[in-house]
């Protein structure tokens, strides 16, 4: 379905040969099947929402995903010939401090990605967060 939409862009539009085409997804979303086949599609960037590089903090953000799937799903994105990735990373998670952060940057720059996206964790009245947080008080 995604590559059908995106035949029917170039169809209908003039595109550049060099367009950026990007996906967002989880690292539990991703494997070699889903790579190759977005690579199939046109798919030449990938923004993948690690979010944290932490099994607790993961656990914490109710995430599916495990730091051994993110190292994984990175791992092989670049053996797919991707080379064009994102990363979304959050800081200000609660209970942790500036050496976590710097752990979380020590383990991006591990993988020589050309991007981080960075975003403060914040928290939204109807989010399980949100909820959390209220039955704190």
């Amino acid at each position: 379905m995604i590559g059908e939409f995106i035949e029917k862009i170039k169809n209908t539009n003039k595109v550049s040969d060099d367009v950026e085409v990007t996906i967002e997804c989880n690292p539990d979303d991703l494997n070699e099947n889903n790579l190759r086949a977005f690579k199939s599609i046109g798919v030449n960037r990938l923004s993948i929402g690690i979010q944290s590089f932490d099994d607790d903090v993961l656990k914490f953000m109710n995430r599916a995903h495990s730091n051994k799937q993110t190292i994984s799903c990175l791992n092989a994105a670049k053996e797919s010939g991707f080379q064009n990735i994102t990363v979304d990373l959050i800081y200000g998670v609660p209970n942790t401090d500036l050496n976590y952060w710097k752990r979380q940057l020590a383990n991006f720059e591990k993988f020589d990605l050309p991007h981080l996206s960075s975003y403060c964790l914040t928290i939204e009245p109807k989010t399980f967060f949100g909820k959390q947080q209220k039955s704190d008080f």
